[in-house]
């Protein structure tokens, strides 16, 4: 695959195409939906369904969505549009100041970690033929804190990439028990993350509007 065209290295295009083909599939599956007997989904498969195949300018915002581009978190054509068009949950937005710097803050901090982190604990360390001389234990210790250390280097553009969508209103899930939730489009949930007990709780959690 040519990663170099005219000078201009493109060797992460994996991530433009990870995030075109997620809204493609997306919509595909929504589109068929709404050509499905309502009898048949289930309540948010009717919410979301579409019922017309969205126009160029619909689907090129959709996809190129400027809060979205560079980290890969999914969310429904349906909500977007109705973000757009000022519809529904989104008729009248709190004020998103707070809630977007708490959590830009929270990316700040993650940042902090990884870069200090980094110059205590050698990131590489499991390829050294020094690991090797470790024991059981330490080994386990160290290979624990790179990996905290590496996860907040994911923590970082997850948490700054919400707050972009919160600030600009798309994160406004509404109210509940009159508080108000900004989890409408969420990249990880970095507690649950960091307390799960097994794979398939961290897989579920770690990018969570794609998996």
């Amino acid at each position: 695959m040519w990663t170099n065209w005219g000078g201009y290295e493109v060797s992460d295009i994996r991530t433009v195409t990870m995030l075109l083909a997620l809204r493609c599939i997306s919509v595909s599956v929504c589109y068929k939906d709404g050509a499905t007997d309502p009898i048949k989904l289930s309540s948010r498969q009717q919410l979301m369904a579409i019922k017309h195949v969205p126009s160029i300018i619909e689907m090129t915002s959709y996809t190129f969505y400027h809060s979205q581009s560079t980290v890969a978190v999914m969310f429904e054509f349906k909500d977007f549009q109705r973000f757009i068009e000022m519809r529904g949950e989104y008729e009248s937005i709190p004020s998103t100041l707070l809630p977007s710097l708490k959590l830009y803050c929270g990316g700040l901090i993650a940042a902090v970690i990884n870069l200090a982190g980094e110059r205590f604990y050698d990131m590489e360390i499991g390829y050294k033929s020094e690991f090797g001389t470790w024991s059981t234990l330490y080994q386990v210790y160290y290979i624990w804190i790179v990996f905290f250390v590496k996860r907040n280097f994911y923590y970082t553009p997850f948490l700054w990439n919400q707050a972009s969508i919160v600030a600009s209103g798309f994160g406004y899930n509404g109210l509940e028990s009159g508080q108000e939730k900004w989890d409408k489009v969420v990249g990880t949930y970095i507690w649950d993350v960091e307390t799960c007990t097994n794979l398939t709780e961290f897989s579920n959690k770690w990018n969570w509007q794609v998996a």
